[in-house]
């Protein structure tokens, strides 16, 4: 355990610097529409999508739904909720809450994920929710999946940083894991451990060939210590969006 808290302590110092110096509010890429992705999820509905954060929950609510289903998705170490838009904007286009708990440790604050995540499911009881995250909160996505298995549809797992004994090998339970070619934040070695920690006969892989570790959100100042996002950001997420839109509907 002190091990772990040391990594994480540097990874923590890493980001917090790598941010002061390039700063997180980075101009998009040419031809990147923060309001909306060039992707068709308009050929079964587009709802309007209302955004507010209430008690450090950022939510993105289809206006006129019914919020039958939804996603909670917990954060990577020290990215904001409002970097992961495009999966918040695209999916509640598409008539589902997403929900971003705002703790930026998922995983090693994990009673905050959870006091957050009780704070989701206490505003919506009748939304049937998918767990997901990315990096350190794809971890927090697979030990809520260990613990309460019952509580979730599925998991949507962005180059998740997982421990063997949060493993849901022996669950038959439906997943998708994305995994990104050119991630040099997470070593070979914790990237075959993603694919460990889960059920083969209940998960779909995603391998994004010219993709990185921090392609699934907007924050580039990271990206002195990852590989280049050689597919482009845009699309990335916009392939991220669909799968993920896609695995959705196949499980509910």
């Amino acid at each position: 355990m002190k091990k772990y808290l040391k990594i994480l302590a540097v990874i923590a110092v890493l980001l917090a610097l790598t941010a002061v110096l390039f700063g997180c509010d980075e101009e998009k890429p040419e031809g990147f529409d923060e309001e909306k992705l060039p992707v068709d999820y308009t050929v079964e509905n587009a709802y309007e999508v209302r955004e507010y954060e209430y008690k450090d929950v950022y939510f993105y609510e289809p206006v006129a739904a019914d919020c039958e289903y939804g996603v909670i998705f917990y954060l990577g170490t020290i990215i904001s909720a409002e970097n992961y838009a495009y999966i918040g904007r695209t999916l509640a286009a598409q008539g589902y809450l997403v929900c971003l708990p705002g703790n930026l440790f998922a995983y090693i604050n994990y009673n905050s994920t959870e006091d957050l995540t009780a704070t989701i499911t206490d505003m919506y009881p009748d939304t049937k929710f998918f767990v997901g995250g990315h990096s350190q909160g794809g971890g927090a996505a697979i030990k809520a999946v260990n613990e309460n298995p019952d509580k979730f549809l599925g998991a949507i797992l962005c180059s998740p940083l997982c421990y063997d004994k949060d493993s849901i090998a022996d669950i038959t339970f439906p997943a998708i894991l994305f995994e990104a070619e050119n991630d040099k934040v997470l070593t070979k070695a914790q990237q075959q451990q993603g694919i460990d920690c889960l059920n083969p006969a209940t998960t779909e892989y995603v391998y994004i060939e010219g993709g990185n570790h921090m392609g699934y959100c907007d924050m580039t100042s990271m990206d002195i210590i990852d590989g280049d996002c050689e597919i482009g950001l845009t699309a990335q997420q916009t392939l991220v969006a669909e799968k993920t839109l896609a695995f959705i509907r196949a499980n509910l």
